[in-house]
Protein backbone atom coordinates (compact mmCIF):
# COMPACT_ATOMS: atom_id res chain seq x y z
CA UNK A 1 0.00 0.00 0.00
CA UNK A 2 1.41 3.43 -0.90
CA UNK A 3 2.45 5.51 2.09
CA UNK A 4 3.70 8.79 0.64
CA UNK A 5 2.03 11.36 -1.58
CA UNK A 6 4.49 10.53 -4.37
CA UNK A 7 3.70 6.81 -4.16
CA UNK A 8 -0.04 7.48 -4.15
CA UNK A 9 0.32 9.72 -7.17
CA UNK A 10 2.36 7.15 -9.10
CA UNK A 11 0.30 4.09 -8.15
CA UNK A 12 -3.19 5.59 -8.08
CA UNK A 13 -3.62 9.01 -9.66
CA UNK A 14 -1.49 8.37 -12.75
CA UNK A 15 -3.57 5.31 -13.58
CA UNK A 16 -6.88 7.23 -13.62
CA UNK A 17 -8.64 8.52 -16.70
CA UNK A 18 -7.72 12.04 -17.81
CA UNK A 19 -10.57 13.81 -16.03
CA UNK A 20 -10.26 11.96 -12.73
CA UNK A 21 -7.00 13.58 -11.57
CA UNK A 22 -8.66 16.96 -12.12
CA UNK A 23 -11.56 15.86 -9.93
CA UNK A 24 -9.09 14.75 -7.24
CA UNK A 25 -7.30 18.09 -7.43
CA UNK A 26 -10.62 19.94 -7.19
CA UNK A 27 -11.68 17.91 -4.16
CA UNK A 28 -8.35 18.50 -2.43
CA UNK A 29 -8.29 22.23 -3.16
CA UNK A 30 -11.91 22.66 -2.10
CA UNK A 31 -11.15 20.86 1.15
CA UNK A 32 -8.09 23.01 1.80
CA UNK A 33 -9.95 26.23 1.06
CA UNK A 34 -12.60 25.55 3.72
CA UNK A 35 -11.75 27.24 7.00
CA UNK A 36 -11.09 24.58 9.57
CA UNK A 37 -10.15 26.35 12.76
CA UNK A 38 -10.00 23.05 14.61
CA UNK A 39 -6.73 22.33 12.79
CA UNK A 40 -5.03 25.36 14.33
CA UNK A 41 -3.66 24.64 17.73
CA UNK A 42 -3.15 27.63 20.03
CA UNK A 43 0.49 26.58 20.29
CA UNK A 44 0.78 26.95 16.50
CA UNK A 45 -0.14 30.64 16.55
CA UNK A 46 2.25 33.52 17.00
CA UNK A 47 1.95 35.69 20.07
CA UNK A 48 2.61 39.42 19.97
CA UNK A 49 5.94 38.71 21.66
CA UNK A 50 6.86 36.19 18.92
CA UNK A 51 6.12 38.81 16.26
CA UNK A 52 8.20 41.39 18.11
CA UNK A 53 11.09 38.93 18.46
CA UNK A 54 11.16 38.02 14.77
CA UNK A 55 10.84 41.68 13.76
CA UNK A 56 13.71 42.68 16.03
CA UNK A 57 15.90 39.85 14.74
CA UNK A 58 15.06 40.68 11.12
CA UNK A 59 15.91 44.35 11.56
CA UNK A 60 19.18 43.52 13.33
CA UNK A 61 20.12 41.09 10.56
CA UNK A 62 19.22 43.62 7.85
CA UNK A 63 21.34 46.24 9.60
CA UNK A 64 24.39 43.94 9.54
CA UNK A 65 23.92 43.26 5.82
CA UNK A 66 23.59 46.93 4.99
CA UNK A 67 26.55 47.81 7.20
CA UNK A 68 28.80 45.14 5.64
CA UNK A 69 27.82 45.78 2.00
CA UNK A 70 29.09 49.08 0.58
CA UNK A 71 26.84 48.71 -2.51
CA UNK A 72 23.66 49.11 -0.45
Amino acid sequence: MPTTAQEIYIQVVRTLLLTEPLRWATLILNELSQPNLALVEPSDTWTEEDCLDVTTFSLQYAATIVHNDPDI
